[in-house]
Parts: structure tokens; sequence; C-alpha cells
């Protein structure tokens, strides 16, 4: 994958607004719901903020409850460049298939569970995690917001893998979190790292080493053929991985409810 420079810039903690950074563009980046962030006024104004997600932020967070139902169009107006970490290669061809994926899941493999991860597709990005207990999907914050935020969200390097059902594939996304606030890496994600890079390209189980804070992986002994991939590469399967499940403001409602009150 060609190396693509970041386009999202500072996000403003009390007053977000979110612009491309294109120099060859002057429009304003657009959002899940088709709204232009940019161009909405701000505290106080006579518009108030954009709706994000479906939410609308105000003055005082804690008193709006309300969910409205979010309207997506992520996989024709998402412009993934602006939510990634930083660059990563370039993902491979893959042969057309008739591929139907109606859902794409954060996750990481199962306990034994056997899994293919493709031998290339990798990409980093930002992502408040998965709380499985809170029945909390993943999201995927933007830079900007992200750097604001460095104890609620997480740098993960996310590496797409299948795992068989029945009579197809189920398709996941594995996010493996990288450094942490202080700059450093456990090592049970270090070895995640290294037996995902080992893993892929075969059918395989990890097995985690309490002993020692390790994964050690398993191949598949009846070696399954290698799964069908979308020809549209990583971008459709992280699309439709966090669609509606995107964060592009510090005012987002699961925000403001994750880093709790402000005094």
């Amino acid at each position: 994958m060609t190396k693509i420079p970041l386009s999202a810039t500072a996000v403003p903690i009390n007053g977000p607004v979110l612009k491309s950074q294109n120099a060859n563009s002057d429009t304003n980046q657009t959002i899940n719901d088709g709204s232009k962030v940019a161009s909405a006024p701000v505290n106080g104004s006579e518009a108030g903020p954009q709706p994000v997600n479906g939410f609308t932020s105000e003055a005082n967070p804690a008193a709006s409850h309300k969910v409205v139902p979010p309207t997506s169009k992520v996989l024709t107006d998402f412009d993934l460049n602006a939510f990634r970490a930083s660059v990563a290669p370039e993902a491979p061809t893959a042969s057309p298939v008739n591929l139907v994926i109606n859902a794409v899941r954060v996750e990481k493999p199962r306990k034994l569970q056997y899994i293919f991860v493709h031998p290339e597709w990798r990409d980093y990005l930002y992502i408040i995690p998965g709380d499985f207990g809170a029945d909390r999907d993943a999201y995927l914050v933007v830079p900007a917001v992200a750097h604001a935020f460095p104890n609620i969200c997480r740098r993960v390097c996310v590496a797409p893998y299948c795992a068989r059902w029945k009579n197809s594939y189920n398709y996941y996304l594995w996010p493996i979190p990288q450094e942490d606030s202080a700059g450093r890496v456990n090592e049970w994600n270090k070895s995640a790292m290294r037996e995902m890079h080992r893993a892929a390209g075969r059918w395989c189980q990890f097995i985690a080493n309490g002993g020692n804070q390790t994964y050690e992986s398993v191949e598949d002994p009846d070696s399954p053929e290698a799964p069908d991939w979308p020809p549209e590469g990583l971008n459709v399967l992280i699309k439709k991985a966090f669609e509606d499940h995107v964060i592009a403001t510090s005012d987002h409602p699961l925000l403001v409810r994750l880093r709790g009150r402000q005094f």
C-alpha cells in the first residue's frame, strides 16, 4: 500500500472543527451522516454543533441522553485516510469474487478457534477498544482527538482474519494494542504481534501461555484452502467494521461519558 500522510489535524477540545487539509480542495470533510462538520457554528452560536454519528452535543453534555439512530452512508462518503495513525504497507491485489460481507467484528481471536490471518494486509489506527462487559463495540477515533485522550484511546495494529462458520466465513479485525500512554508495550501484545506475523497465511489457533505472558500458534492439521477476500482490499473491511462507530470530535457522547465529569 502506498504511504499516505495523515490528513487529520488537531481538533479543539471545546469546539471541535474537522476540516480536510487537501491543498486542492476547499470543501469541508463530511462525517458518516453527510453533515459538514467544519461549517457548523459551535459554542453558543445560533445553529449549534452538527450531529456526529447520530448524536448532538449540548453545552452540558451530561444533560443530553437522547440517541437518534444514525443514517449511515459510510461505504460511500467515509474518508479512512483521516483516521489512520500511521502509514501501512500497500495492500495486495485480490482476485474478484462474489463476496458479500454483512458484518466485520473487531476482536482478538477466540480460544481454540482456528483462524486465517491475511498474509499482508495491515493498518494502524486509533480506537476506543470494545468492552464485552459493558456491551460496547470498538470505536474508530480520528488521531487529533485520540492524542487529546491517551488514557482512553489506543493505537492498534489491525490484522484482518477469517474464521470458518458452517459452509462460509466470518470476517474480523484483530486489534493488537501498541504503546500505551507512557510509551510501553506489554509482553502479551509483543507476543501477539510476533505470532500474528508468523501464523499469517495459514489456518492456526492461538494459545495463551500465562506463565510467560506469550501466545503460541498451532496449525490446523486439516489444512483447509485459503478463504476468499474482498477485491476492494482492507479498506472495505475497516469501513464495514466501524460504520456508525466513528468519533471525529472531542464532544462525542462516548468520550464525554468515559472521561467523566470535569471539576
